[in-house]
């Protein structure tokens, strides 16, 4: 008896990609190699976007592309009929080793049935050349940002993107005299977190689909330990979509949103509340967008 393995190895890329054709060879591969990968494209956006210092070459030994013709060899099932062939595709590049290898580069991975999915493929040395912290920091960059590429409409099969939610009333600096209701107002703008567009891709004119969005309205008395729904102060659990229907308030089209939220003084003392109102995109349970605001009532 002998302890039993299996691994992925040397063409476990190649499997788990399977595309391109064996005869002639063309298909994604990696390849040992030695030197430098060039920022561009997309590599740059990541540096001025989110404030990380990324340097213009960098060490890279596994550099990779989807058609590389006669590299290396594939798996025993790249040819099997039970294994379906996929097609991919280079979205974005961040780093380029040469004029036919990617360093570091976003690809789309798009089965018989037109399902992507988007795959961030790193061919950067190891953390023992670069170290953990930049490997761990770059990752996480590059996969946000990929998000927001594999949103733009130009892609594929692009799935609809989270709105930036900003609530216009009320708002910190509101008055509210001993109010028996606040008319509560809010923006869905399709852009980012800080207001600019997703990425340099996108047209400046770009708007999703506001009839896919349902939001979530709740505050908090006590600075945010506890939530209740503005509907009928039931308990509410912030960053979860709820199953009732009923705390899922529909998109009332173009412009912004409102809903008047009672407030009888008997049940709202004087005091802080925190006020806070989640996006969700009917059909996706995955990624929603929020915003919260502090506000004052006056007894």
């Amino acid at each position: 008896m002998v302890n039993t393995r299996r691994r992925t190895q040397q063409e476990g890329c190649t499997s788990i990609f399977n595309v391109g054709t064996s005869s002639p060879h063309a298909t994604f591969h990696h390849q040992s190699a030695s030197g430098d990968s060039t920022v561009e494209g997309a590599g740059v956006e990541l540096q001025n976007n989110y404030n990380f210092v990324l340097p213009n070459t960098i060490p890279t030994n596994r550099p990779f592309n989807i058609d590389l013709n006669g590299s290396g060899t594939w798996g025993n099932e790249f040819g099997l009929p039970e294994f379906p062939k996929y097609t991919a595709a280079i979205v974005k590049s961040y780093y380029r080793k040469d004029s036919t290898m990617k360093g570091s580069a976003l690809i789309s991975l798009t089965s018989p049935t037109s399902k992507s999915a988007f795959i961030v493929v790193n061919g950067l040395s190891q953390t023992i050349e670069l170290g953990s912290s930049f490997i761990g920091k770059y990752s996480v960059l590059a996969l946000t940002h990929s998000y927001f590429e594999t949103g733009n409409p130009t892609v594929p099969n692009a799935h609809d993107l989270p709105p930036r939610i900003v609530i216009q009333s009320p708002t910190e600096i509101t008055d509210l005299p001993n109010p028996t209701s606040i008319p509560v107002s809010w923006s869905a703008e399709w852009k980012r977190w800080d207001g600019q567009k997703y990425s340099q891709s996108f047209s400046a004119s770009y708007a999703g689909n506001e009839a896919n969005l349902e939001y979530v309205l709740m505050y908090s008395r006590d600075g945010g330990t506890n939530w209740l729904y503005l509907q009928d102060d039931t308990p509410a659990t912030p960053d979860v979509r709820p199953t009732n229907p009923s705390y899922l308030l529909a998109d009332f089209g173009a412009g912004d949103e409102s809903f008047t939220w009672s407030t009888p003084a008997a049940t709202f003392p004087e005091g802080s509340y925190l006020l806070r109102i989640e996006a969700y995109r009917i059909g996706s349970t995955l990624h929603y967008s929020y915003h919260q605001s502090k506000i004052y009532i006056h007894r």
